[in-house]
């Protein structure tokens, strides 16, 4: 999460460009944000839940493309509803356009952002996920715009703020995976609970869980086959979070959102992502 406010520029461009390269650039983004759209449409028909629905609503009726600019954004499509928020793919050719920008650019825990100073949520290197893992990572990041808008806020948002919602995101995120996969995606998960259950250890000042393990070549059946290693990170990364998320509700009850903050928060701050 980047939490640096910048200017957002609003410049509406028509089809008469004066460059060839801002017309492909444009046409690159629109099917970069219709992709993500459709393929998050999809998995909403495949679960049918009414809060998927209902986001789904939100994210079909708010998104508006836009562009990095030096000085913020660049609307490429009218943003004039009250709950709009910006989708950006950002490109190669974007390299080098701010340092704010850059800064996206060289960011590698994140294949996606919700940035909530600039109302946007940032597609990076969409080309190595597949329409499943784009589904979940605009679910994801659109969850956070979904909560911007019925919550906003100014200026920085605080670690703990941040993390308590990110349990608010990844449980829904963990509610999408498993109507999702099925059957044998509760077999997978009830299999990392009981990896992190054996392995975990507890005291009275804390506790101390196993890592995320390789690639479990199961959720290719139970979700569809990654495309890339960075989309096997991602999902493998998604059943450890809920298997941890799972454990923490059967061991500490009416804690186990404080805790959940914790662990996110710690693992968040391990990746640089705080």
């Amino acid at each position: 999460m980047f939490k640096k406010v910048v200017v957002i520029v609003t410049c509406l461009l028509s089809f008469g460009f004066g460059s060839v390269c801002l017309a492909d650039s444009l046409a690159e983004r629109l099917a970069s944000k219709v992709d993500f759209l459709q393929s998050a449409n999809e998995v909403g028909k495949k679960i049918k839940d009414d809060e998927v629905r209902s986001l789904m609503n939100f994210l079909n009726k708010n998104a508006v493309l836009a562009a990095p600019h030096q000085d913020g954004l660049r609307f490429l499509e009218n943003a004039e509803k009250q709950d709009s928020f910006m989708i950006v793919p950002v490109l190669e050719s974007d390299k080098g356009i701010s340092p704010y920008w850059d800064s996206i650019f060289l960011a590698e825990n994140a294949a996606a952002n919700f940035l909530p100073e600039i109302r946007a949520i940032v597609l990076k290197n969409s080309a190595a996920y597949s329409s499943v893992g784009k589904a979940i990572m605009l679910l994801h990041e659109g969850y956070h715009a979904y909560l911007f808008s019925q919550n906003p806020y100014e200026g920085r948002q605080s670690d703990q703020d941040y993390c308590y919602e990110e349990v608010k995101v990844h449980t829904f995120q963990n509610k999408v995976m498993t109507l999702l996969g099925g059957k044998l995606y509760q077999k997978i998960l009830a299999d990392e609970v009981s990896r992190i259950s054996k392995n975990a250890k507890i005291t009275q000042d804390g506790f101390k869980l196993a890592g995320r393990t390789e690639y479990d070549e199961r959720l290719a059946l139970a979700l569809g086959k990654p495309i890339s290693e960075k989309e096997q990170d991602f999902i493998q990364s998604g059943v450890w979070i809920n298997a941890v998320f799972v454990f923490f509700d059967k061991n500490y009850k009416e804690d186990a959102i404080d805790k959940k903050a914790l662990f996110l928060r710690m693992l968040y701050k391990e990746s640089g992502i705080l």
